[in-house]
């Protein structure tokens, strides 16, 4: 993996006309053409308005809207080649052809696609319905068996912490 073409993202959202700058260049010298596009120009002037917190970093969305944006471009192009996560103790994105992806993945590099943190997020969402639908059938059942109402609570958190570990090696894993 350390001869695939790597970009580290080292700048920051107010650093983001040289980071686009160097994006461009390295998926030049790799051979494919990118220009951002005015949307993603819109939500670059949207985002660094923003203020990151433990929660939300707009650098980081942005980061993977401009990779998601690059593989459109990419595909759109004609070019089979993608742009992936590598999680190493520094992140960087590899442009990996799809043969290429594959033996990566044999030799047990963690690849991330774009907007990985984002999917993550919205599956964790799911995980709480779940525990919803199991506390109020746990409720009925328990009340007509004469059980207190908290063991129906329990059993609620021990479902929702049931489908994350099942959503974390599944759904959720770096691919």
């Amino acid at each position: 993996m350390d001869h695939a073409p790597a970009y580290v993202v080292d700048w920051e959202l107010a650093q983001a006309e040289r980071g686009l700058a160097s994006f461009s260049a390295f998926l030049g010298a790799a051979g494919a053409k990118f220009t951002p596009p005015p949307d993603l120009l819109t939500m670059l002037d949207t985002l660094s308005k923003s203020k990151p917190s433990a929660v939300f970093s707009p650098r980081e969305l942005f980061v993977h809207q401009l990779m998601t944006t690059a593989n459109k471009s990419l595909s759109a192009a004609g070019d089979e080649r993608q742009l992936f996560l590598q999680r190493t103790p520094v992140e960087r994105w590899v442009l990996l052809a799809p043969a290429a992806v594959g033996r990566a993945q044999a030799s047990g590099v963690k690849l991330e696609r774009p907007g990985a943190p984002g999917r993550r997020g919205v599956w964790m969402l799911a995980s709480i319905p779940v525990a919803i639908g199991v506390y109020v059938l746990a409720n009925r059942v328990l009340r007509e068996r004469g059980v207190d109402e908290w063991v129906a609570w329990l059993i609620a958190l021990a479902a929702w912490f049931a489908v994350r570990q099942l959503m974390n090696r599944t759904l959720l894993k770096a691919r």
